[in-house]
């Protein structure tokens, strides 16, 4: 049961550190849209200025793809052991497919810890 609740720990922390990240690239896109030199560049080359996403969107965003990579990196971990890959080749398609399990980490990540707090409560 140690090793569960690891991974829920991991997976939680990533999410709230990923979130206060995002807090923090809406705070800064929010003061750049009050520095003259920054909106003075666009105008000079006759660009238009950047809208400010959604502080919500940045902070969910950042979250998910925070939490998305150890999600993933366990994922693909169960998926090597079952195929029972060695280090070499572990290595090797790990790297080539981090891109893979990572978005599927970032689709899986709310449902994954949904699933260990019920696992780890019911086994109570």
């Amino acid at each position: 049961m140690r090793k569960e609740w690891s991974h829920l720990l991991l997976v939680a922390g990533c999410l709230l550190i990923g979130c206060i990240l995002g807090y923090f690239v809406s705070v800064t896109q929010a003061r750049e849209q009050e520095d003259p030199a920054y909106l003075a560049y666009f105008e000079e080359h006759g660009l238009p200025v950047p809208e400010p996403t959604e502080p919500l969107n940045n902070i969910i965003g950042a979250g998910l793809l925070l939490a998305g990579v150890p999600t993933g990196l366990m994922f693909y971990q169960h998926i090597a052991d079952r195929w029972r890959l060695y280090a070499g080749r572990r290595l090797l398609l790990g790297v080539i497919t981090f891109p893979i399990y990572t978005l599927l980490g970032v689709l899986g990540a709310i449902p994954f810890l949904l699933y260990q707090v019920i696992r780890l409560v019911l086994r109570k």
